[in-house]
């Protein structure tokens, strides 16, 4: 995972400042890449996003052994890569119609 990111050139790197960029040779330009990118969280009194994915993963299990009687497990003579592509191709569908519908505000 990329740490560091030279301020010169953008060069992402795992390196530090005793190493130079790979792409523009420069020494002391290391810079955090949250710098170059996305600002650094602000805590806040919201609930955790890890605590709701959670909480959904364990709906969603009781919501799949209510219809199909048995938990998602390995082996269960579906394509598990079949299964989430289609899974995929409909959250794109999803995050288009909301792309419209916020371009259409």
């Amino acid at each position: 995972m990329f740490n560091k990111a030279c301020a010169t050139c953008k060069f992402y790197s795992v390196s530090w400042k005793e190493f130079p960029c790979f792409d523009c040779g420069e020494y002391e330009n290391w810079t955090p890449i949250s710098e170059f990118g996305e600002p650094s969280p602000i805590p806040n009194s919201s609930r955790p996003v890890w605590e709701v994915v959670i909480e959904d993963m364990f709906n969603r299990n009781e919501f799949g052994k209510a219809k199909y009687g048995t938990p998602l497990q390995a082996n269960n003579g579906r394509n598990a890569l079949k299964d989430a592509y289609e899974e995929v191709l409909d959250l794109a569908v999803y995050l288009k119609q909301r792309i419209i519908e916020d371009e259409q505000k």
